[in-house]
């Protein structure tokens, strides 16, 4: 058991590394890790918790979203172009770090209620999703952006709801309404090369505390109802809470994590797939220890500590070697690369509807509206579903 367990956490620890390629991501990965053993299941738990930590790096040095943590893309911008690229990296880890430290009662209070509220998601999703978008239209800045809500709704609804053929829609949605309009907005701004300092400034004790108490009751929601993802919870806590623009960093950080050790216990305990970790963890959890909660707990915790060291290590060696390059060619790197995995990853009319989300982000952005009213993408094709 315990050479499975080692080769477990190797397989773990080579697939994160996925997170630092441009607009890879790990549900891609994880596949090739679904058979049922100790091996495999330790693979996606390590993999997925290093992930959330590792994927930091390409999202906001390449401006590459992932479907987690697109959310934060405009504050880390604004960091990166003031030469803050490493600390903005550092707030999100943090954020993830201090979110379970603190947040191990709710954890716990979690997994042992999982099972009285299972009967009532059903009947309360649709009142939540409901809720969700009226929120939406309440953060729209002008009249066009009820456009931008109304454009990626129906996109939403005709790519994940209707017959198209389109090969892992949520990856092209998602690359296209977030990823391909930053990277744009990026080339044509024509920045050169931003010299980073890699000087950092601790949260203070109370506001870390803060905002993990905030992610721990937002990751809950996010864990348990289809359509709330971590981008929406996080513009809801900075809305809510009044916080200030790195803050946002943080709380995206804690959320993301947060949902990926959620949604691994709600697998196990109740068998719900949230996530994509999720989905590829219950099969295994269901024949091996992984059902133990302590041994879970460990795999997580030993793998949040180094996530958090390795990502912060390999941040800094990665940012020294982008300073050699010019900027605006890491932005057209980054968008034939991301061309090129959506191509890899989807199918031709997937390649499309990346263009046609790409040209929606241009606009809401254009329109000087909240990037967050295009995460109805989302929201409104399973509202249609459980309706």
């Amino acid at each position: 058991m315990l050479y499975e367990l080692l080769a477990g956490f190797s397989y773990g620890l080579i697939t994160s590394l996925s997170g630092l390629i441009p607009s890879l991501h790990i549900n891609n990965i994880l596949p090739v890790l679904s058979s049922q053993t100790l091996t495999s299941g330790v693979a996606i738990v390590v993999g997925s918790v290093l992930f959330t930590f590792s994927s930091v790096i390409s999202s906001f040095l390449f401006f590459i979203p992932s479907e987690s943590n697109f959310v934060s893309l405009m504050p880390s911008q604004r960091l990166y172009y003031q030469g803050k690229a490493y600390y903005a990296i550092y707030l999100a880890c943090t954020g993830a770090l201090y979110a379970v430290v603190f947040g191990l009662p709710f954890i716990i209070l979690f997994v042992l209620t999982l099972q009285f509220i299972k009967p009532i998601l059903v009947f309360l999703t649709p009142f939540v999703l409901i809720f969700t978008l009226i929120f939406l239209l309440f953060s729209v800045k002008n009249i066009l952006g009820i456009f931008a809500i109304g454009f990626s709704s129906l996109l939403g609804w005709l790519v994940l709801q209707s017959s198209l053929d389109v090969a892992n829609p949520l990856f092209v949605l998602i690359t296209g309404l977030f990823g391909l309009s930053a990277i744009y907005f990026a080339v044509i701004s024509g920045h050169k090369t931003v010299k980073q300092t890699f000087r950092i400034y601790k949260p203070e004790f109370l506001k870390l505390f803060y905002i993990s108490l905030i992610a721990n009751i937002l990751s809950i929601f996010v864990t348990l109802f289809p359509g709330i993802g971590s981008g929406i919870a996080t513009y809801f806590g900075v809305k809510t809470s009044q916080l200030e623009k790195e803050d946002y960093i943080m709380l995206n950080g804690a959320i993301n994590i947060l949902v990926i050790i959620l949604s691994l216990f709600a697998a196990a305990e109740i068998g719900s797939t949230r996530t994509g970790s999720a989905y590829w963890f219950k099969a295994v959890a269901e024949n091996t220890i992984l059902q133990n909660k302590l041994i879970l707990v460990f795999l997580i915790s030993v793998s949040i500590g180094i996530g958090f060291i390795l990502t912060l290590f390999l941040a800094k060696k990665i940012i020294l070697i982008l300073e050699k390059i010019n900027q605006k060619k890491i932005c057209i790197f980054a968008l034939c690369f991301l061309c090129l995995s959506v191509l890899l990853f989807s199918n031709i009319l997937g390649f499309f509807v990346f263009l046609l989300s790409g040209l929606i982000g241009v606009f809401t952005i254009k329109t000087n509206n909240p990037r967050i009213l295009m995460l109805s993408v989302i929201i409104f094709p399973v509202l249609i579903w459980f309706l």
